[in-house]
């Protein structure tokens, strides 16, 4: 930039976003089951789902996969799940949640199919992304679906010896909607459901400083609800 020539003259500076920032998606996001199932389970939630399905089987062209439905009302716009920053959600869900348009790309580095119902219509589509395609360096290849497809369904390419159940199980207990794992229904609890009453140790002393960690000394132990 060229700078005022006038001594004490004021500029203005705009943050923004490099365009060769998306290349490196990957280092920014580890593609663990944990942080996949959690943010998959939040995004289903935010767009009205009330039921998400959960199993691993092997599928005839990708291998052993994960495989995640909603029945929520499908995605208008395919590429907005490919677009970081932009979440496509209402404004409610963007004001009380502060959705970032970011949980998606907690994919980045997995190879993916989606399949989904256009939300509105009875048409559907099919994409398949390849672990670089979450970067930009590999389109993300897209076709239409067979008519009749509802809600969402997502395959991610497993790694050796991953199981998505007990990851999946635990995530279920504490989201607000309800979640089957391998066909079996879990059941909720609420995220305080451990909690004791709050006891710390207090000094004897008076004015003698203490420590108090609320998890710990309460005996909590439940998770945010999704």
């Amino acid at each position: 930039m060229t700078l005022p020539t006038q001594p004490d003259s004021t500029f203005d500076i705009h943050a923004k976003v490099a365009d060769a920032a998306i290349t490196k998606l990957s280092r920014l996001f580890n593609a663990s089951l944990d942080d996949i199932t959690h943010e998959l389970l939040q995004n289903a939630r935010r767009a009205g789902a009330t039921q998400v399905a959960f199993d691993q089987y092997t599928d005839p062209e990708m291998g052993d996969v994960i495989r995640i439905v909603d029945n929520g009302p499908g995605i208008a716009s395919p590429d907005t799940l490919f677009s970081l920053g932009e979440s496509g959600w209402d404004h409610d869900t963007c004001a009380f949640e502060d959705a970032a348009g970011m949980g998606f790309f907690s994919l980045a580095g997995r190879t993916v199919r989606i399949i989904a119902q256009q939300a509105g219509t009875d048409a559907s589509y099919v994409l398949d992304a390849a672990p670089d395609a979450f970067c930009g360096k590999e389109p993300i290849i897209g076709r239409r679906g067979p008519d009749g497809i509802t809600g969402v369904t997502i395959l991610i390419a497993a790694k050796t010896h991953e199981n998505i159940v007990p990851i999946a199980t635990k995530a279920a207990k504490y989201c607000s909607i309800d979640v089957s794992v391998a066909g079996t229904q879990i059941a909720r609890e609420g995220f305080l459901a451990y909690s004791g009453v709050i006891r710390p140790v207090i000094p004897k002393v008076s004015g003698h400083p203490f420590r108090f960690y609320p998890a710990t000394d309460s005996g909590a132990s439940g998770h945010p609800v999704m």
